[in-house]
């Protein structure tokens, strides 16, 4: 399985563009989506290092909300 993380300080882009983007695909996943809309992250950094703390996949995808 892989684990998607992404950071997201806007969910309409999000909605719009990397979901149905992953769900096309035949892999299995996780999205792990860190609603970063009220800062409670410093740092993308930071927050993506949270989703990767959560992940239960074999490999880790870091990607933007607004890829295809």
């Amino acid at each position: 399985m892989i684990s998607v993380i992404c950071v997201s300080n806007n969910l309409e882009v999000l909605n719009k563009m990397l979901k149905p983007s992953l769900e096309k695909q035949s892999e299995t996943y996780e999205l792990i989506v860190l609603d970063n809309r009220q800062n409670e992250y410093s740092s993308a950094a930071k927050a993506l290092n949270a989703g990767a703390i959560k992940a239960i996949g074999e490999m880790l995808v870091f990607a933007h909300q607004d890829i295809s």
